[in-house]
């Protein structure tokens, strides 16, 4: 199926727009004042109809698909979210304050929705003519199948537009953690030309990569994600090549390190899965 009112609304709204950047408020005196007057209306956002001067939105190209975000227009409160007929979602008697903004991620076969509520985030995907409910896992994994298919080289030693490179220090050695940009789907991971680890499962990547020298020895740790399923793999470089060890392996030479300074994968997981709040 391919979504032409979506489409047709993405090529009038591309802007220069990346994820993690700010969005530009307008903060000229008559828009100032207007955003201190209380809702006089409520409206529904209709993500199949180009017809929505009620709403502000910025789009950008994301992965092999699109992103548009929607925040009602300070008069208006927005109570549902439909698609032509089918209902996405509903909030006059959970949140009657209304909905804050709309992330719709979409291409010609998918369409995963994001509604941000006051305090709370809820995740939709079209199923037929439907809409279901997703778990937070579920939805950032959706969504990441939308990601451009993408090999991550550990022998860069700078941040650039596709991974994010970042080092942390204990008294002993230096970490590295190699994060993928959300419009980025990991499915193999090398280090230069030598080929560490490939995807395996349809939809599998590699959400980020720990790793550390000890002595002359690289070790690796990578965060892999799947349906329904996580798992981590552990390998040392010796001789020029990757051999796979056990977790056990990998923690006895961790264990030295200052615990403070271990990847928290909670605190990336977000992130690295294309979450832009």
């Amino acid at each position: 199926m391919i979504f032409s009112q979506l489409k047709s609304m993405a090529t009038v709204l591309l802007v220069p727009l990346l994820l993690g950047t700010s969005l530009v408020v307008s903060t000229r005196e008559e828009d100032v004042f207007s955003m201190l007057l209380p809702p006089q209306s409520q409206s529904t956002l209709d993500l199949d109809s180009t017809q929505m001067l009620e709403f502000t939105r910025f789009h950008w190209i994301f992965g092999t698909g699109h992103q548009i975000i929607f925040f009602p227009k300070p008069e208006n409160t927005l109570t549902r979210v439909v698609f032509g007929p089918n209902k996405v979602y509903s909030c006059e008697e959970d949140y009657p304050t209304g909905i804050v903004s709309v992330l719709a991620t979409f291409d010609d076969e998918n369409l995963i929705v994001a509604v941000y509520v006051s305090g709370s985030q809820l995740f939709f995907s079209k199923k037929g003519e439907s809409f279901v409910r997703l778990t937070t896992k579920e939805y950032y994994y959706e969504i990441k199948q939308l990601a451009s298919d993408y090999d991550l080289d550990i022998s860069k030693t700078v941040t650039d537009e596709d991974v994010d490179i970042m080092e942390s220090h204990t008294s002993t050695r230096s970490i590295y953690i190699y994060l993928p940009t959300p419009a980025n789907k990991a499915v193999k991971v090398r280090d230069g030309e030598v080929l560490v680890w490939e995807h395996g499962e349809e939809g599998e990547y590699a959400l980020l990569v720990e790793g550390f020298m000890s002595g002359n020895k690289q070790y690796l740790k990578i965060f892999v994600e799947g349906y329904n399923y996580t798992q981590e793999k552990h390998y040392v470089k010796t001789n020029d090549r990757y051999e796979e060890i056990s977790p056990s392996e990998y923690e006895n030479v961790m264990g030295s390190m200052d615990e403070s300074r271990r990847v928290n994968r909670d605190d990336l997981w977000e992130a690295a899965n294309g979450s832009i709040f």
